[in-house]
Formats: C-alpha cells, sequence, structure tokens
C-alpha cells in the first residue's frame, strides 16, 4: 500500500511540476513512515544528455542554488539538535514546493531532473520523521550531497 501510495505521490508531482499546482506539498508522502531510521535513499547516478550535461530552466537553477544556501548555512550549525533539522526538513520543503511549481521543464530534461529530484524528496521525508540527531545528520549529508552533485548533471 505505501509503494502504491508513494507512486501515486510520485505521478502527481511529475504532473504537478508542469501544471504548476499552487497546493502540492512535496513532503506529504511521508505520511506516518515509521522507517524513518532507515539510510538515507542511495545516490542514483542520472546518465548525461549523451555526454552533455541536461539543459534545466532558469528557476530550477534558481531554487538549487537556494537550496544549497539553506544547506550550507546549516551546515555552520554547531551540534544542531533535532529541532534544528525539523526546522532544517521545513525549509528544505518550502524550497521543493517552490521548485515543483515554478519548474517550466519538459521531455528528456525534465525526466532526467526528476531521476535528481527524487531521491532528495525521500531524503527531505525521512528527515521530518526522524527522531534522532545521528539518523537525522546522515539525511542531511545524502541531502546536500544531492544538491552539490546538481551541477554535475544540469547546466
Amino acid at each position: 500500500m505505501k509503494k502504491l501510495f508513494f507512486l501515486v505521490f510520485i505521478s502527481f508531482t511529475f504532473f504537478s511540476c508542469n501544471t504548476h499546482t499552487d497546493n502540492v506539498i512535496v513532503d506529504e508522502h511521508a505520511g506516518h513512515n515509521h522507517e524513518a531510521e532507515e539510510a538515507p535513499v542511495a545516490d542514483v547516478e542520472i546518465p548525461l544528455n549523451n555526454g552533455a550535461k541536461w539543459t534545466a530552466d532558469n528557476a530550477t537553477n534558481t531554487n538549487v542554488t537556494e537550496m544549497k544556501t539553506i544547506a550550507d548555512k546549516f551546515k555552520s550549525k554547531n551540534n544542531p539538535e533535532l529541532k534544528d533539522y525539523q526546522e532544517l526538513n521545513g525549509e528544505f520543503a518550502r524550497a521543493l514546493n517552490k521548485m515543483i511549481q515554478q519548474c517550466t521543464m519538459k521531455g528528456p530534461d525534465h525526466d532526467a531532473l526528476h531521476v535528481w529530484l527524487e531521491p532528495l524528496l525521500q531524503d527531505n521525508a525521512k528527515l521530518k520523521e526522524s527522531g534522532d540527531v545521528a539518523a537525522s545528520q546522515k539525511i542531511f549529508l545524502s541531502i546536500d550531497n544531492r544538491i552539490n552533485n546538481y551541477q554535475n548533471y544540469f547546466e
């Protein structure tokens, strides 16, 4: 049932990226996930576009830069507590919602973006449900790594 719900959510996310739905909430698929202590989502390799980077729209690039700023600011905190990770989750959720709402991409570039985006959405949902600082730290490192690797696949 969880897999079905997740697939429906991802389908909704793909659709909403092109229709600019104002009510998308990217962390809602977390639901009542009691598996929050699982390891972060493994980094999925994104194939390049015949050896070249995929082309992202300006709004997507701007929003990824905003997420990088959020992550960099968080890294400057000394000994973050669980509440800090929960606040970070909210900041990422708002940034992800904004990115999805403003997305104008279509076609293979858009599909490649979602290969990059899906693990980020999953990790942010796990961050929301995490009840442990050590687990939250691992999830944050996965999120930070994914954001930093964006530039390897998109221009």
